[in-house]
């Protein structure tokens, strides 16, 4: 046995070897960045759609158990937290309230105090809530028994800017029954 070697290796990244790690990371952060903006575009439409059918499903529900009617309106754009009446868009957000007076059609002035539900803030700009003739219904009303005041199908199109191929889009359909249900794509219109 030799003790008398002392061998002494420094350890580390020479300079070399630290851009060549360097040069790496950039292609590999460059081939992922478009799979990560298509992947959260596609995560905030889901939450615009399982936002937007959670609450007419709320709306129904809530009917049914407070046994009254209950509706769901686009809301004013001023982002107060009103109803849009008749030149709103579901793109500036919706409320859920209860409507004593259970009917189909909503004033500017609705809802009255303390009966808001649930409020939901605007979509994202690239995401638009319309239907087939770019007018959808101001409101959404459910009576006791679940089923909507108009009695007719409702067709909400959902698009996203960002997604020139359509395959983003989505329709929440609205049966005069009552019941929800989201397609992929374009499907149907308002009052089918």
């Amino acid at each position: 046995m030799n003790r008398g070697v002392n061998i002494s290796r420094k350890l580390g990244f020479t300079l070399i070897e630290l851009m060549v790690t360097l040069a790496i990371a950039a292609i590999l952060a460059t081939m992922a960045a478009p799979m990560l903006s298509s992947f959260l575009a596609r995560s905030q439409m889901n939450a615009v759609v399982n936002d937007l059918t959670g609450a007419i499903q709320m709306a129904r529900m809530e009917a049914v158990s407070r046994n009254t009617c209950v509706s769901i309106c686009r809301r004013a754009t001023s982002g107060a937290a009103q109803c849009a009446g008749d030149d709103g868009a579901w793109s500036s957000g919706w409320l859920v309230y209860e409507n004593a007076a259970c009917i189909g059609s909503v004033a500017a002035t609705d809802p009255p105090a303390g009966t808001t539900l649930r409020a939901r803030e605007a979509v994202p700009a690239s995401i638009s809530v319309n239907t087939k003739d770019s007018t959808a219904p101001a409101v959404i009303s459910f009576t006791p028994r679940g089923v909507t005041v108009a009695w007719s199908n409702t067709t909400m199109w959902l698009s996203d800017s960002r997604f020139s191929d359509g395959s983003m889009n989505r329709s929440v359909i609205v049966s005069g029954a009552g019941r929800v249900r989201t397609v992929a794509g374009l499907e149907g219109g308002s009052g089918e």
